[in-house]
């Protein structure tokens, strides 16, 4: 009887299809799965936890180590000597005290830029102050200044100038510029003369002749031979080279050559004769010298 209930059953199922999995069987099965899914999420979170925990701890070892560098910086670097080079107007002292910087400062803390523009702000001599710092606790003040070469009069007052007409210092007596050794230049209609800034003339083709005259002068080394030099008539333009010559240029036009062919004369005639050369027929190949 047994046998045939087998058989039965066995002629039921339909051929190439599988034979169904007993419920139990599912059961176990579906219940390991599930659990290799969990162990295997788990490991995942723990080799995040793991990898977040090191990229924290390298983090904060890496901002610990900054914090006390910069500690260390701020307590020992401090500024002890502060060197001045270049210049000769101001003394070291002055120009230091114009930084603002001060022994005992914390060389990080030293803005250089500030110090630079106090400096210049201070003294209008100063064309350039580059301050450099020299760990751990030496600054220095490089100084580069305008080179005082001319003086003009405005109202009651005088006034330096560099060849590009920079105006450097005021002064108030004629006799300590001639000390010093400027040239005087007479410039015709000057409206604004402020120390630290540029001159400026209600003809402004005036600076601009001015500034090439003295490149051209300097170009054939006649510029410190110059004692005077005068643009009152920008087209009758006259300098007074050495305690021999007066100079009549005319114009300003082929400056450069007019200078060349002066300098070439002046060589000609020696030490022995004083007197005018002049330059402004508009030959510019051609001067008329005449003496006394």
């Amino acid at each position: 009887m047994k046998d045939k209930e087998v058989r039965k059953e066995v002629r039921g199922t339909v051929p190439g299809k599988d034979i169904p999995m007993p419920d139990a069987h599912k059961a176990k099965h579906g219940t390991t799965r599930s659990a290799e899914i969990k162990m295997s999420m788990t490991r995942m979170r723990a080799r995040k936890l793991k990898r977040k925990r090191t990229i924290i701890l390298a983090v904060s070892i890496s901002a610990f180590t900054l914090l006390v560098l910069i500690t260390v910086m701020v307590l020992f670097f401090k500024v002890n000597t502060v060197d001045v080079k270049g210049g000769t107007k101001y003394s070291a002292e002055d120009i230091v005290t114009a930084s603002g910087i001060e022994i005992g400062d914390s060389i990080l803390s030293v803005n250089r830029s500030e110090a630079e523009k106090n400096i210049k702000k201070e003294f209008t001599a100063v064309k350039k102050a580059n301050i450099r710092k020299s760990f751990p606790s030496k600054i220095v003040i490089e100084i580069t200044e305008y080179e005082e070469v001319l003086f003009t009069a405005v109202g009651e007052n005088y006034y330096s100038l560099d060849t590009e007409l920079n105006v450097v210092e005021q002064y108030d007596s004629i006799e300590t510029i001639e000390l010093l050794g400027m040239k005087r230049i007479y410039i015709p209609g000057v409206t604004r003369c402020i120390t630290g800034e540029k001159l400026e003339t209600e003809d402004d083709d005036i600076p601009e002749m001015i500034i090439e005259l003295c490149e051209n002068l300097m170009k054939y080394d006649l510029f410190y031979d110059i004692s005077d030099i005068d643009f009152r008539d920008k087209f009758n333009i006259t300098f007074t080279l050495g305690v021999e010559y007066t100079v009549k240029l005319g114009n300003i036009l082929e400056c450069s050559t007019k200078l060349e062919f002066l300098k070439g004369i002046i060589e000609k005639l020696g030490e022995d004769y004083i007197g005018t050369i002049d330059l402004s027929s508009g030959n510019i190949k051609e001067a008329v010298f005449s003496r006394g």
